[in-house]
């Protein structure tokens, strides 16, 4: 599935669209109303880009190894989420991945998923190169994150792969 860039230059009043919600899916409407009032003549801009990409675009990630005693702190973005050590380094990672996806402040940014043994993959919830911009660090005896500090390898448009129809 191919991806899709749109850039919107000289936008004329928006109001009504909702478009400075932060929210993933309202900003999706906002986005619905404005193109579509660009295509009926309601909003004016003085041009409309389309980038698109052959290939969806690739999220970001780091792979974080836990901590082989003691708590493990994985800081993304500024915000701690701390786990307490398991009886193994395994057991940490797993309830690592609960703890991060069950914060509302960095469940913005990433999504944890179990890996290797006594490993955790964090990726960015918006593909693109923009998750590249994520930074992880991590504390506590033994734990580890690739990336010198950020997510890394994240290509293509930035955004969501969405078919969304007009």
């Amino acid at each position: 599935m191919a991806s899709i860039g749109i850039t919107i230059t000289g936008l004329g009043d928006t109001t009504g669209t909702g478009f400075a919600s932060t929210a993933q899916t309202d900003a999706l409407r906002a986005l619905e109303n404005i193109v579509r009032g660009v295509k009926n003549g309601a909003v004016k801009a003085s041009s409309v880009v389309l980038t698109t990409s052959a290939t969806n675009a690739v999220a970001a990630t780091s792979d974080v190894t836990a901590t082989t005693s003691g708590s493990l702190g994985v800081v993304i973005n500024g915000t701690t989420v701390t786990t307490t050590f398991s009886v193994s380094q395994d057991g940490t990672a797993t309830n690592a991945v609960a703890d991060i996806n069950a914060n509302t402040t960095v469940n913005k940014f990433v999504r944890a998923s179990k890996g290797a043994t006594g490993h955790l993959t964090l990726t960015a919830v918006v593909p693109g190169a923009i998750g590249n911009c994520c930074t992880v660090t991590v504390t506590g005896t033994g734990a580890a994150a690739t990336g010198s500090g950020k997510l890394t390898g994240g290509t293509g448009v930035d955004g969501a792969p969405t078919t969304y129809s007009l």
